[in-house]
């Protein structure tokens, strides 16, 4: 028997700079191991009724499109998110649940000719490839440690951090951490949360929004920085937070925080998690 849908409210991180998943459902990196099998396979149903239906069947859905390049002109396949839908808690970190949480490949775009990076490949960056031509960039691209999803969003964050967009590059590593998470890559995911959260510390300096709710963006960078293994800084923002914040659902993750970084937790857990441990 199918269960309700429910969806927990957890994109209350998302400034203006972070631009959600749902709002650039894009096509899918070429080189990416995570390939549709065959057009058959692209309706994926769920077991969960939608909340307003008991009828309907949430499913995600995509289809090819033809994208030309904005830098070199090459035209690839690329597929569409043409829907999908969110059931459960997300993570401390904001990431989805299902069934958006398995579209993370088609959130960026991998030209197969030049190696632009970008949510939308026929969308042109500011001197983009002036920054593609770098070391840094090239390097990352080819990087082998990683999954090659990862390095897409990776790319993409250098461009961003060339061009002082400091908060999108953030989410960018943030989303190339939830790629090595599935892989499994653990240092990876380590080595790409460091890079979010230093690029989601320079944003603040430079006064951009990673978050539009009060207490969010330092809900969002501990479990950063705890998933990092930075427990100290951690820390001390979490009792920065309880000190500041009289929310209680940040107060509640922030006493989960606490809980997890004083037995060296590195997991991933939920807000529901952490308000049920409240």
């Amino acid at each position: 028997m199918a269960k309700e849908g429910r969806v927990f409210v957890g994109a209350f991180y998302e400034g203006k700079h972070a631009t959600p998943p749902h709002r650039y459902p894009k096509t899918q990196d070429s080189s990416s191991a995570v390939t549709p099998p065959c057009l058959s396979h692209f309706v994926i149903e769920s077991p969960y009724k939608t909340p307003d239906s008991r009828e309907r069947i949430a499913m995600t859905t995509m289809r090819p499109v033809e994208v030309q390049c904005a830098v070199c002109g090459q035209t690839s396949e690329q597929y569409l998110l043409t829907s999908t839908n969110s059931f459960g808690s997300a993570d401390l970190d904001t990431r989805p649940p299902e069934m958006m949480r398995s579209t993370i490949h088609l959130w960026v775009q991998r030209c197969p000719q030049c190696g632009y990076c970008n949510a939308d490949l026929s969308a042109l960056l500011p001197n983009a490839p002036h920054i593609m031509a770098s070391e840094a960039y090239r390097d990352q691209l080819a990087d082998r440690a990683l999954p090659a999803l990862a390095n897409s969003f990776l790319c993409l964050s250098i461009i961003l951090a060339a061009l002082a967009d400091y908060a999108r590059a953030g989410w960018n590593c943030l989303r190339a951490a939830w790629v090595c998470d599935d892989a499994p890559n653990i240092e990876g995911a380590v080595s790409c949360r460091k890079r979010a959260a230093d690029l989601f510390k320079e944003a603040q300096l430079q006064n951009q929004p990673i978050a539009t709710q009060a207490g969010a963006a330092d809900a969002l960078m501990v479990d950063v920085l705890r998933r990092s293994r930075q427990f100290p800084l951690a820390l001390s923002l979490c009792e920065d937070g309880l000190r500041k914040h009289q929310d209680d659902l940040f107060n509640a993750i922030f006493r989960f925080q606490q809980m997890l970084i004083e037995r060296g937790d590195t997991g991933c857990y939920t807000i529901a998690q952490a308000v049920g441990n409240a």
